[in-house]
């Protein structure tokens, strides 16, 4: 299931409670004015095409592409974001843009964040350049390497919450955390670090207040975002969520409509009867438990949480592989998901 609101190739088109009036292309250019500095505040003092040579296409989303590019004096690779300006319709698409590169300056020195090496702007383009990462999403890399173990589900965990917790500590709401958004730096399977990636829905939040615009992909969204009343724990739940998923390769909360889905998340109510369950520790499904806390206020933090026994190195994991229906279960887990884009895309 798509997400409610913008993601890196869906974005533009605003939170479920932030109706924007787009405007006409040769309006919007007339009116605003497509010159150099229009869209960044503070954008990077050196020109893109002198510092890196673009090369493949990685995938296109409703603002442009994303490429892998050449840092011409090193030879890293990198990706990069190419914006077309023409595609910014709006103050507020423009606004976001500025919020993601802000947002990503504020946490980007962290082993499990993707790094910003920089923004630029010319005269048509906005471009955002990151760490290049090879390995896959999330899923892809347990599916890949097939027969997983809680071990594996809780070393994920513990870079995914290491990546939260900082995130969180820079005043941060990720707010669309999923298992796509979560990328492995290489395809090596034993040094490969996870990497926190697309913070295109992410927010800023003072201590004690809340956010109110009910943003992600519904079926990782907690309760409360529904409400439109929530904070950091939120982004908890939806790692819980991406963990029940893992050890189950099932969804808990899920209806064959957004809104069925919205009123099972806002049931909160899951289970462990599957009986591909019976292989999981009690550990581990205790740690999903404390993820899922339906009462916010009661929900553990991240710095919490990388306490757990189960998710700590060394902790309680179960080192044995979980049973084969779980791979067949996360298999046709995300095949049904690669459909669903297919399907949004064709619609």
């Amino acid at each position: 299931m798509e997400p409610v609101t913008v993601d890196s190739e869906n974005a533009g088109q605003g939170c479920e409670d932030e109706v924007v009036e787009r405007l006409d292309p040769e309006h919007a250019l007339k009116k605003r004015g497509y010159t150099q500095g229009m869209v960044l505040d503070r954008p990077d003092k050196d020109n893109f095409s002198t510092m890196y040579e673009v090369k493949q296409t990685l995938g296109k989303g409703s603002f442009g592409i994303v490429a892998e590019c050449i840092h011409r004096e090193s030879g890293d690779r990198r990706a990069v974001k190419v914006l077309r300006k023409r595609a910014i319709l709006t103050d507020r698409d423009a606004y976001r843009i500025r919020r993601e590169i802000e947002i990503m300056k504020s946490i980007t020195q962290h082993r499990h964040i993707v790094r910003m090496y920089g923004a630029y702007e010319d005269e048509k383009h906005v471009y955002i350049v990151l760490e290049l990462c090879t390995g896959g999403d999330m899923f892809h890399r347990l599916i890949k390497i097939r027969a997983y173990s809680e071990k594996d589900a809780a070393q994920i965990c513990r870079e995914a919450l290491s990546a939260l917790a900082h995130i969180h500590e820079a005043g941060v709401v990720y707010r669309d955390l999923k298992p796509d958004n979560f990328l492995f730096d290489t395809d090596e399977d034993t040094t490969s670090s996870l990497k926190a990636a697309d913070f295109g829905l992410s927010a800023f939040i003072v201590e004690r207040e809340y956010l109110q615009s009910t943003c992600g992909t519904p079926m990782y969204i907690a309760p409360e975002v529904i409400a439109k009343k929530y904070n950091t724990k939120a982004d908890i739940w939806s790692l819980g969520v991406t963990l029940y998923i893992m050890l189950s390769g099932k969804v808990p909360f899920w209806g064959n409509t957004m809104q069925k889905t919205f009123e099972s998340v806002r049931r909160g109510r899951y289970h462990f009867d599957d009986p591909v369950w019976e292989s999981v520790t009690e550990h581990a499904k205790d740690c999903v438990k404390r993820m899922l806390t339906f009462d916010p206020e009661q929900r553990p933090d991240a710095r919490t949480l990388l306490k757990d026994p189960w998710i700590v190195d060394h902790g309680l994991a179960a080192a044995r592989p979980l049973v084969e229906t779980v791979f067949l279960n996360l298999r046709q887990f995300r095949n049904m998901n690669k459909l669903q884009k297919r399907a949004a895309q064709i619609m």
